[in-house]
């Protein structure tokens, strides 16, 4: 599930070594509510291109890595 791999990602970032990110900081850090977050996490939602792009960026992962393709 989408969801899961980037609430996994969000989850493995620590800000200065030492805090986990919250949906709340990484919302403001790509332009979104927290509440697109939760959403997308609990994929309800898929994100535009332009919102899954900041999100891997953010997320130092590959857009394959949140998005897999299905075969």
């Amino acid at each position: 599930m989408v969801g899961n791999k980037v609430k996994e990602y969000r989850e493995k970032i620590l800000i200065a070594d030492e805090f986990r990110v919250t949906k709340a900081h990484l919302a403001w850090k790509i332009g979104v509510s927290r509440s697109y977050v939760t959403k997308l996490e609990k994929g309800e939602i898929c994100p535009s291109l332009a919102v899954a792009q900041r999100l891997a960026l953010y997320l130092n992962c590959k857009l394959d890595d949140l998005f897999p393709l299905k075969s």
